[in-house]
């Protein structure tokens, strides 16, 4: 295990936690069913947990306003509605994509000018806190673009797919993840 970390100690800490984390788990749940000796769980399980590369992480300049309108002509000439909407969304509101990627109809208050955006899964909500995100009407332009039949969530992968490359079915998900948001975006 110290061999495979050191091979890969460009990795920052919370990857070479997740992963240590991971080889930890399945050698345990190899001990529980006899395949290996529990001595080697128990090894592993008292062996101090490396820290990374102890380089700090990566830090990113916030897009340009020529780059997202860029992007955002891109989108509309290729008729990808979804995530353009997605786009304007976030740029007008601020709200971080894993919030933007749960929007659902039963978590937005629409009476008034402003509307309200109360997530119930955000950064501080095991702090008991409570978010509300203003939604002005740039925002809420984009939102009614793709206001969801029936309700649900907004932003859906398989709404987005619709005259999407090659006609390729892809299993999507019930709402775009943070991380199927970023990668459908570096797609276009």
């Amino acid at each position: 295990l110290s061999q495979m970390v050191a091979e890969h100690s460009h990795l920052g800490a919370k990857t070479v936690a997740k992963r240590t984390n991971a080889v930890v788990a399945f050698v345990r749940w190899a001990a529980e069913a006899k395949l290996v000796p529990s001595s080697l769980y128990h090894d592993l399980a008292t062996w101090e947990r490396p820290r990374g590369s102890g380089q700090p992480p990566v830090t990113r300049d916030p897009a340009s306003v020529r780059d997202v309108a860029a992007v955002c002509r891109s989108l509309r000439q290729r008729g990808r509605v979804t995530l353009l909407a997605m786009i304007r969304v976030q740029w007008h509101t601020g709200m971080r994509a894993g919030e933007l990627c749960r929007l659902h109809t039963d978590e937005l208050d629409t009476r008034g000018m402003i509307w309200w955006y109360t997530p119930s899964q955000h950064k501080t909500a095991y702090l008991g806190r409570r978010r509300q995100i203003a939604i002005g009407p740039h925002a809420s332009s984009a939102l009614r673009a793709v206001w969801p039949d029936g309700g649900g969530y907004f932003f859906r992968p398989a709404e987005s797919m619709r005259g999407g490359r090659g006609g390729a079915m892809v299993q999507a998900g019930a709402c775009y993840t943070s991380e199927s948001y970023a990668q459908a975006i570096q797609r276009e």
